[in-house]
């Protein structure tokens, strides 16, 4: 195949990828079908196009063949050593190539079939050129110097390589379990946690660059995925970290999701370290924006009501997220109990204040899954009848809330089954209270309503709610 042939080149990288069960069968191939891949026919063609897609398409070779390739791991690591000792993309090298180059020699270190006594130096070679690199840079102090801009982007990118030398790493390479139910971590596990203190030491010295706080989220992401509960003792820190720094409300988001995450992956085993933080998220949260600044302009957002409509969106899901993975107790505990009125408050506010129905919609479901979870708690049936019930009646008489829209038609389902759900948690009690708030609803109406209350199909109350919210729009 002659490099010259800029479109020859293209084809052939794509038949080899669209075709790799080929090379399951003819496996004597795959040493010629690498070379071209990394000589200068692909990655080190002079042509940048030609490159980046070599190294893509590599990449997706290695993923489709990892099971073969993995006896080539020495060859391939030879043949781009020059590319990943390199810190920084040099000459037509793209960002994208190189990371790349590093998911495709992750993926080939992640695959099953590796020796793990072969994956430890590998990954240090890896990965140690990038650690020193960053080191060597936070060391300089260029980060806090006249040039910031230009050293922060080079650590960015440095950050970026080394998350992608994760990718093709799970869950059971990191960790291997032992005698009894003692979980300890593998070298490559000390590995990622050596990455994430170099990652950590730089967003602590250049927080106010946006780049690095993106891939350092982004690394703690990957972490948290693959570590699990490993990474429990490391997270209060970093969420804290990251929210004492936000420069903007664009960021707080970005540091919420992360707890988020982690209850979703070891659920109640995140308890203790989301308890430590909830109080910081919260404070956090309502410094910067409050459900009544958030107004419609000229019937139209503002971008900066967006992004403190993101904000509370992030927050209320958070919430829900609490509630639905086993981690409720984080809002009752001896630590946060206290603000839990508070905290319902908030709700409560974004129900039937907001102008946005797909936060009322998340409100309305953080609301339906705390009635299943605390119907037994102490004056929680109460507060129920008081507040949450009127609220999400008050929430259909809203000017925003058209029951033609498709979005109010999702809200009123939610309504629906938060109302469902008080009456299997409360049973009597609650068909009194709903009595009391329908008694300006004339009859037959009324008794219709409740009625079609207790009736196991929800949309017949559905469609009863909605023939009420209708009939008191009409002119």
């Amino acid at each position: 195949i002659n490099a010259e042939y800029m479109g020859v080149l293209l084809m052939f990288f794509e038949i080899c990828d669209r075709y790799h069960p080929f090379f399951q069968v003819s496996q004597d191939c795959l040493p010629l079908v690498l070379g071209v891949f990394l000589d200068h026919r692909g990655i080190r063609n002079p042509n940048p196009n030609v490159a980046f897609r070599a190294a893509y398409l590599f990449k997706l070779f290695v993923n489709n063949l990892k099971s073969v390739i993995v006896r080539y791991v020495d060859q391939v690591f030879a043949a781009v050593k020059e590319f990943i000792t390199n810190t920084v993309p040099k000459n037509n090298e793209s960002l994208e190539e190189l990371l790349n180059l590093h998911e495709a020699l992750s993926i080939l270190l992640g695959t099953d079939q590796m020796v793990y006594d072969s994956i430890m130096p590998h990954l240090q070679e890896l990965v140690t050129p990038h650690i020193n690199s960053i080191q060597s840079i936070i060391n300089s102090g260029a980060l806090r110097g006249p040039g910031g801009d230009s050293a922060a982007e080079a650590v960015a990118n440095q950050l970026a390589m080394l998350t992608w030398s994760t990718k093709g790493f799970n869950s059971t390479m990191v960790v291997v379990k032992r005698e009894g139910n003692n979980i300890e971590r593998k070298d490559i596990g000390e590995v990622f946690f050596q990455i994430m203190t170099t990652v950590l030491a730089a967003f602590a010295v250049a927080p106010q660059y946006n780049s690095i706080r993106e891939k350092t989220v982004l690394y703690i992401h990957r972490m948290v995925d693959m570590m699990g509960e490993h990474m429990l003792e490391s997270i209060p820190q970093v969420t804290t970290a990251l929210l004492d720094s936000c420069p903007s409300v664009t960021d707080a988001p970005r540091a919420i999701r992360i707890p988020v995450q982690l209850a979703k992956r070891v659920r109640a085993k995140a308890i203790p370290s989301i308890s430590s933080i909830f109080l910081p998220i919260v404070t956090k949260v309502f410094s910067i924006t409050n459900i009544d600044s958030l107004k419609q302009q000229n019937d139209v957002f503002s971008e900066d009501v967006r992004q403190h409509a993101e904000l509370l969106r992030t927050y209320y899901n958070f919430l829900y997220c609490l509630m639905t993975t086993s981690c409720s107790e984080v809002l009752t505990c001896e630590v946060n109990r206290a603000h839990l009125d508070k905290v319902l408050q908030t709700v409560i506010q974004g129900c039937s204040t907001h102008p946005e129905l797909e936060i009322s919609k998340t409100c309305l479901q953080v609301f339906t899954e705390m009635v299943r979870e605390w119907k037994q708690m102490d004056g929680f049936a109460q507060y129920v009848y008081e507040r949450v019930i009127p609220a999400s009646l008050d929430l259909l008489t809203k000017p925003h809330f058209n029951t033609r829209d498709g979005k109010a038609n999702n809200v009123l389902t939610e309504v629906v089954t938060l109302h469902k759900m008080a009456l299997t948690s409360f049973g009597a009690p609650f068909l009194q209270v709903m009595q009391t708030l329908f008694s300006e609803v004339p009859e037959p109406g009324r008794s219709q309503l409740l009625q079609h209350l207790q009736n196991p199909d929800n949309k017949v109350y559905k469609n009863c709610l909605k023939e009420l919210v209708d009939s008191r729009r009409k002119p």
